[in-house]
């Protein structure tokens, strides 16, 4: 059966390679009584994709690949992607489909059983989504940060965090501030405001400040200056908080000065308490969001995730078969 979730399997990099890593924050007592943070970066291999689409006609193929596809994987600033290229006859028998991509996936990861591989997305273009009826599972906290990053500077930023479904509401608050620790990584600098909206905090209409509990945004605080702020209703927190004694900063009108994004599915958006000019990045991809965004809030910006790499990925594997063109032309 086709693996439809892949997740990271926490390989090392090599070593001086410039790539995502992950941080992780240990407290310790020392004999002399003082409380000290340790700061641990542990490194991983580049972030990894799995990018099924249907191959151009008229191109140029090896003899029998209408019967066994092909796969051919390029690798820039820190992403690798292997494509999988499948006739566009596959998906007019559905039945078949996940079997056949199962087997080209296996031969592809059989050839690179020795590579280093670190957080695995897949990815799975229009015509394969509708044929399978399913859709690819959501970005992990990898893809997350990187999809974050490429949104260049903000002043602000809040992260729906999603429901893990703990019973217990400290539990809950942790597995989310992991999560937002995976995400953020060094990505904190420069901000004026950080805001977590908990679902273990759902309902409460107060916030709590999250450097006393937790060494990661202890360490943001005393980088920075920054306070992060966790509540479970997202115009609960957007007012007071941001670096100490710079509150104001937080109410700045300037455009795109504030990123929220959105990693809960089915969150119902209090469209009334985001800041004018917010860019509202949506990993669920929900149809239903961005509708009620574009009815209600005509001033804020909706990036659907899955709309964005669709697009990076046809980007890439159009730049990529068009150089394999070049050098087969020219070589």
């Amino acid at each position: 059966m086709f693996p439809l979730s892949i997740g990271p399997s926490g390989s090392k990099q090599p070593l001086g390679s410039k790539l995502p890593g992950k941080m992780f924050f240990r407290g310790f007592r020392h004999p002399s009584g003082r409380y000290i943070s340790a700061v641990l970066r542990i490194f991983f291999s580049m972030l990894e994709m799995d990018a099924f689409l249907t191959a151009e006609k008229g191109q140029g193929r090896r003899h029998g690949w209408r019967k066994r596809g092909e796969s051919f994987t390029t690798q820039e600033d820190g992403v690798r992607i292997t494509f999988f290229e499948m006739p566009e006859e596959w998906l007019g028998r559905p039945g078949r489909l996940e079997a056949r991509m199962g087997k080209l996936y296996g031969k592809a990861r059989e050839r690179e059983r020795c590579a280093l591989h670190g957080e695995r997305l897949l990815w799975l273009c229009a015509e394969v989504r509708a044929a399978l009826g399913r859709e690819a599972p959501y970005p992990g906290a990898g893809w997350a940060g990187w999809l974050l990053r490429r949104q260049g500077l903000c002043q602000r930023m809040t992260l729906i965090l999603p429901d893990f479904g703990r019973e217990d509401g400290w539990e809950e608050l942790e597995a989310e501030c992991r999560l937002a620790e995976e995400i953020l990584g060094e990505a904190y600098e420069g901000l004026n405001g950080l805001l977590l909206v908990s679902a273990g905090l759902e309902g409460w209409k107060g916030s709590v400040e999250l450097r006393e509990k937790f060494p990661y945004f202890r360490h943001i605080y005393e980088e920075t200056g920054l306070l992060t702020i966790c509540t479970g209703e997202l115009g609960a927190g957007l007012g007071p908080g941001g670096r100490a004694g710079n509150a104001a900063a937080l109410h700045s009108a300037s455009i795109r000065s504030h990123i929220c994004m959105d990693l809960r599915p089915g969150y119902r958006i209090p469209f009334r308490a985001l800041p004018a000019g917010t860019l509202y990045l949506d990993l669920t991809s929900d149809g239903g969001k961005a509708r009620l965004l574009a009815a209600k809030r005509k001033d804020i910006s909706y990036m659907s995730g899955r709309s964005y790499l669709d697009t990076y990925v046809r980007k890439r594997y159009n730049t990529t078969r068009y150089q394999h063109r070049c050098n087969t032309e020219n070589g």
